[in-house]
């Protein structure tokens, strides 16, 4: 859901980006090309950096395997 965060588990990399243990990403909603507008996409929601880079999707392998989510207090 968007506004979720994620922990990077441990250091690792994607793409240009290095992430270290502890990094936190956030989850935005999925872009939709007809509309031009983000929107809730569920797991092709974009996971963003601080800097607000594109990371990868919520539902990715890499997601999978070095995120995890954080829970709401």
């Amino acid at each position: 859901m968007t506004g979720d965060k994620y922990r990077v588990k441990c250091d690792c990399q994607i793409s240009r980006f290095k992430l270290k243990q502890g990094d936190i990403l956030i989850e935005f909603g999925a872009y939709n090309f007809e509309t031009e507008e983000y929107e809730d996409g569920g797991e092709y929601n974009d996971l963003r950096n601080n800097n607000y880079e594109y990371i990868c999707d919520v539902g990715s392998q890499f997601s999978k395997e070095n995120l995890e989510k954080m829970e709401i207090k």
